[in-house]
Parts: C-alpha cells; sequence; structure tokens
C-alpha cells in the first residue's frame, strides 16, 4: 500500500460502484486494502474508543479526504466508505485483543510485545476498558452468539459485491441467493464448508426442482432461500453484505442510506452545473471587459477622447492559497519530527518544514493536500523507505540534507 500512499496527486485510481452502493471491478481489493491501513493506523483511527460512532467527526473527515485524494469515487460512496472504515477497525482491535490482551498478565507486561503498528498508549486505555466487569459480561454474551454460528462462507477477500458481478456476467443474469449460497459456502471443488451447510443446500436444491418449467427463482422475501434459511432481519439482506437493507433489493421505495445515495449524486450533479454555470458567466464577463477594450481602443484610434471614459481594469489571476497552517500549529520554518507511516509513534527523522502549499513541486509532482515539504536534517532510521521516494532518494539515510515530502498527520512539532 506504499505505492497508493506515495502515489502523485494527479492520479486517482477510478473505483466502480454498483447500483447498491457497493465497490466492484479491477480496483476493489486495492481500494479495501487501503481502507484498512487507514483504519489500523492510529495516528487516524484511535483504538482506545469505545465504539466507531464516538470517534470525533473531524478524524472521519480526515479519513475521507485523504481516500479521495488516491481514489476517483462517486460523491454517494461516502456512506459505504464510512462504513467500511468502521468495520475493519472494529475487526482490527478484535485481532489485537484476541492477539495480545491477557486478563492474568499485567497490561505493562501485554505492551511489551505488541504489534508495531498498535500505539501503547492507545492500548493501555482500551486494555482498562476490557477489565471492566461490564465489558467482560458483553464479551462472554458475543462469545456465545459466534459459538451458535454454524455456516461460514469460503469467498476469502472476494465481497459479494463482487462475486455476484462475476457471476452476473457468466450467467447473463442476476444470480438467485440459492447460486450465490452454492458458491460461497462451499470450496473450490464444490463441498459444502459444513454438515450444516450441505443440510442447507439439499433443502435449497430440492426446492427449486420443484419450481415450475422456465420460473426463475428471482431474489425476493418469499425466495426459495427464505423459505429455507428464514425470513430476513430489520436491516440487512444475506448474501449481499453488509449496509444492505430488504427496501434497498426488493422494496418499493429505497432505504434511508438509499436515498441518502440518491440525494449525495443528486447534490453533486447540481454542485457541477452550478460550477459550469458559473465558468460560463466568467466567460462572458470576459468577453464582456475585451469588447470594451475593444472599443476604447477604436475610440482612441479615432481621436475621440473621453474624460470621464471609465479606467478597464484587469483582475489580478493572483489568489490567496489557505496552507494547512490555518488548520493546525504547522508553520513554514517549523522544526518537526517524522513519523513512520507503519509504525505511528517511531520517529524516522527531524526536519525543517519548507512548505505547506500543495502546489510545491518535490521530486517531480506536487505536494497535494496534506502533505508537507521537509529539508530532512537528522537521520534516525536510516532504512526506513520514503513514502514518496524519487529518483535517486528511496530511505530516510538518502534523504539527508535533501527536500522529501511527508503527510501532515505524521509529523509533529518538535519540543524546545
Amino acid at each position: 500500500m506504499t505505492s497508493v500512499w506515495g502515489q502523485p496527486t494527479s492520479h486517482r485510481y477510478k473505483v466502480k460502484f454498483n447500483k447498491l452502493g457497493k465497490p466492484v471491478g479491477k480496483n476493489k481489493s486495492r481500494f479495501t486494502e487501503f481502507l484498512g491501513t487507514i483504519s489500523r493506523n492510529g495516528s487516524y483511527a484511535p483504538i482506545d474508543v469505545q465504539d466507531w460512532r464516538k470517534i470525533d467527526k473531524s478524524r472521519k473527515k480526515d479519513m475521507l479526504k485523504i481516500v479521495k485524494e488516491k481514489f476517483d469515487v462517486p460523491p454517494s460512496a461516502k456512506i459505504w466508505i464510512l462504513r467500511a472504515l468502521g468495520k475493519y477497525w472494529s475487526n482490527w482491535k478484535a485481532w489485537i485483543k484476541a492477539t495480545y490482551y491477557k486478563p492474568n498478565i499485567q497490561v505493562e507486561s501485554q505492551m511489551l510485545n505488541l504489534d508495531v503498528r498498535v500505539v501503547k498508549d492507545q492500548y493501555k486505555v482500551i486494555a482498562d476498558y476490557w477489565e471492566l466487569e461490564d465489558t467482560k459480561k458483553i464479551s462472554e454474551k458475543n462469545k456465545k452468539a459466534r459459538a451458535m454460528k454454524t455456516t461460514n462462507h469460503n469467498t476469502g477477500k472476494k465481497s459479494f459485491a463482487q462475486i455476484r458481478a462475476n457471476m452476473k456476467k457468466k450467467l447473463g443474469r442476476n444470480p438467485s441467493r440459492v447460486e450465490m449460497f452454492n458458491h460461497c459456502y462451499t470450496d473450490n471443488k464444490g463441498n459444502p464448508s459444513s454438515s450444516a451447510v450441505a443440510n442447507i443446500m439439499l433443502a435449497m436444491n430440492e426446492k427449486v426442482s420443484q419450481l415450475p418449467p422456465e420460473t426463475e427463482d428471482s431474489v425476493g422475501k418469499n425466495d426459495v432461500f427464505a423459505q429455507v434459511v428464514g425470513q430476513d432481519k430489520h436491516g440487512h439482506v444475506r448474501m449481499y453484505g453488509f449496509g444492505i437493507c430488504p427496501t434497498d433489493v426488493w422494496g418499493d421505495e429505497p432505504s434511508r442510506s438509499g436515498s441518502q445515495r440518491l440525494v449525495l449524486d443528486q447534490k453533486h450533479e447540481i454542485l457541477e452545473m452550478k460550477a459550469k454555470f458559473a465558468q460560463q458567466e466568467e466567460q462572458l464577463k470576459d468577453q464582456a471587459r475585451e469588447l470594451a477594450n475593444l472599443k476604447a481602443y477604436l475610440e482612441q484610434q479615432n481621436g475621440h477622447n473621453f474624460m470621464n471614459q471609465s479606467r478597464i481594469t484587469s483582475t489580478s489571476s493572483n489568489h490567496m492559497s489557505t496552507s494547512s497552517s490555518s488548520l493546525s500549529p504547522l508553520k513554514e520554518g517549523n522544526w518537526i519530527s517524522l513519523f513512520s507511516l507503519n509504525e505511528p509513534t517511531k520517529v524516522v527523522a527531524v526536519g525543517r518544514l519548507q512548505s505547506l502549499d500543495p502546489s510545491t513541486i518535490v521530486g517531480g509532482q506536487p505536494l497535494g493536500s496534506n502533505w508537507c515539504e521537509v529539508l530532512v536534517q537528522v537521520v534516525i532510521e536510516r532504512d526506513e523507505h520514503l513514502i514518496r521516494p524519487y529518483v535517486p532518494l528511496q530511505t530516510i539515510a538518502d534523504s539527508f540534507g535533501a527536500p522529501i515530502a511527508w503527510p501532515t498527520k505524521l509529523v509533529k512539532i518538535c519540543e524546545d
């Protein structure tokens, strides 16, 4: 993922979303893996917060901003992106707890061998929360619920949306939920993942064989899948992945999230139209100014002096650029510490902040927003790879005395 983090701001990977607001296509895996790197970075998504909904909105805006800098996604993708980040963040916390948390060992001892991506101060806070009796009761309840699950799919990293798109291309139509289940819950040889899966497949396939000729098992609340497995719960449709509601699939009206996607897309279209009209209006004003200038020139050539002729002024193209220092204490000239992308608490170098202007060229490409130009003065981690390498600079050691680009989220002003 370093290649995505360090790619030029002028290039973005285009990600296709289906009608239900799910990412599909060739860049889907790269996109979701990048979201995973953000959710596992304590600088963006701290683990010492109990619930994703309680993470500060400004942090979520920062995460959305960096995603949209790297990927070309539709406006309505914001809804799915935030849900996905929340899911990956929760999975990351669950992995940390399962791997490192030991109730009978002091927290300080647990912190000795933490994954380098885990911020120790954040771990201490969340580990103290896991120690609470109420938290332990909730955890035990969840463990019992998971133990009752008898079916597990074999899709790996592929989402149901991507599998459905592939099957639609192969079949020439949308697959039924029975076909999706048979594909997702068996291995490459068609063997069911468990005896419970085998029984469900047997019951569903028998019902499908009893359908009248030329009758399709269309997806619906009473399709063969629902008849065997049971009705879907509120706010969820099985075999479609998280975030999809029944009304999105077979309802007469879109769900709340579906309506939000429509509104976001329409707002974007309106903003694009306004921008286009504003550009056309500016072009008309420019033409009017040119005509006025031409008229004044012709009148002067013909010997007509008009003392009260209004002076023609040209509008300066210079514009004030708002630097990131207006949003943070960073200022050009600051001595700053540079932190590792993979280990957000490890300082890899110290340097002087040269520029926060997104248009500044470093290594042949513009900085872009949320990046800064740094002149490396002290090398700490010699072998640390640059996030945006350029010839001949590849590591921190190579960059001594040279300008490099570094994310503003991973720098901190040095204390006196």
